[in-house]
Parts: structure tokens; sequence; C-alpha cells
């Protein structure tokens, strides 16, 4: 092969190996998000917690303040974005510390009656769900 030829053969070589290698190391073609679900992939939800990517492991409640009170989750896969399914029926935002650690603040009147917060984790526009953790309420603290 002469070199008039060879120069555009490596170059075109080269162009294949740089279109390629990326679909086969993420198994993705263009457009799709790694381990986003796809149409009529099974639904997460009946997933057992440690497979499905959002396990929640601990959560506590601080005592409220003016009207308000602060929790902590601890467990992995979680995401900024993430959200909180607070007693089964209330969403709230959380704020995301890491991939193991979320916090959420809340109005006490979701305190009101209860002794502990049923807790979820889950992930917006996905099937995504945490197991479910029982939060202690704590007492509230005596003034002196």
């Amino acid at each position: 092969m002469n070199s008039f030829c060879r120069r555009p053969a490596f170059s075109l070589m080269l162009l294949c190996a740089l279109l390629v290698v990326p679909l086969l190391v993420t198994g993705c073609s263009s457009g799709e998000e790694s381990g986003a679900p796809t149409e009529g992939s099974p639904e997460v939800v009946g997933q057992d917690a440690a497979t499905s990517g959002l396990v929640l492991a601990k959560a506590g409640v601080n005592p409220p303040k003016d009207g308000t009170f602060t929790c902590w989750m601890i467990g992995r896969g979680f995401q900024a974005g993430d959200k909180v399914l607070v007693n089964g029926t209330t969403e709230i935002w959380t704020t995301f510390g890491s991939s193991k650690l979320l916090t959420f603040a809340g109005g006490a009147e979701l305190l009101e009656g209860r002794s502990s917060l049923s807790l979820v984790i889950f992930r917006p526009g996905t099937d995504l769900r945490s197991n479910t953790v029982d939060a202690r309420i704590p007492e509230a603290t005596p003034k002196s």
C-alpha cells in the first residue's frame, strides 16, 4: 500500500474504533441512559430493595424547632434529586449529602399523633423505590 492510501485508511480505522468502543463498553445505543428503564421493562417496585439500587438502612428524626423538623437517612444508592415518601402520603424533596446520606426537612404537623415516621426513598421519573424504614420520633425536650 502506498503512503497516499495508508494515511486515510489509518484515519478511518481510528475513527471507527473511537465510535464503536464506547458502544461496546456501555452497552447503550445513542440516546439511552445506562440503567434507565425502557418501554416494556418490568417494574422495580416488586424487586428486593437490595437489587433495586436504593437501600434505606437507618433513619432518625431530630426534635422539631419553630414548627419544622429534620430527618437523616443512611443507606446506599442515593442520588441528588431523590425524594422521600413520608407516612405513605407526603412526598418531600431530599437534600443530597452523599450516595449514602440524605436529609430532609418537614413541617411538625407530620409528627403529630405519631411515635414514628414511615419512610421510603424513591427516584422521580423511574420506578426505583427503597425498602420502608420506620424512624422513631424523639420525645419533646422538656423546657426548663
